[in-house]
């Protein structure tokens, strides 16, 4: 039962973490350059998430977990920067689902047979 809890407890942090809304309007990479997560379409119409973008000595590089990329902002279509105060109101709302009145009651009857 215990082991039930903490697997349950484990997809709840997953899932509050995965909530990101990124901006309607797409920013100069100058703008986007360490400000955060962000999201970039290239001309072809590819997608990436970065969790920022540096520039070093002129040339700008996204870095997504572990990995750096590159990028040509000749290249680039459209540049969406994280929305911080949207991303925070979705967990919010999420929690607010799964928090429901029943849940409670379940989770505090799980609580009490532990």
């Amino acid at each position: 039962m215990k082991n039930l809890k903490n697997r349950s407890l484990f997809i709840l942090l997953v899932l509050l973490q995965s909530c990101i809304a990124y901006q309607k309007t797409s920013v100069p990479i100058e703008e986007a350059t360490n400000k955060g997560k962000v999201k970039i379409e290239n001309n072809g119409g590819l997608k990436w998430e970065f969790n920022q973008i540096e520039q070093i000595d002129g040339v700008y590089y996204g870095i997504m977990k572990g990995d750096t990329l590159e990028i040509t902002p000749d290249n680039i279509a459209k540049i969406y920067p994280i929305d911080e105060r949207k991303s925070l109101l979705l967990r919010i709302h999420f929690w607010i689902q799964v928090i429901h009145p029943s849940w409670v009651l379940t989770l505090l009857l799980i609580t009490t047979l532990l």
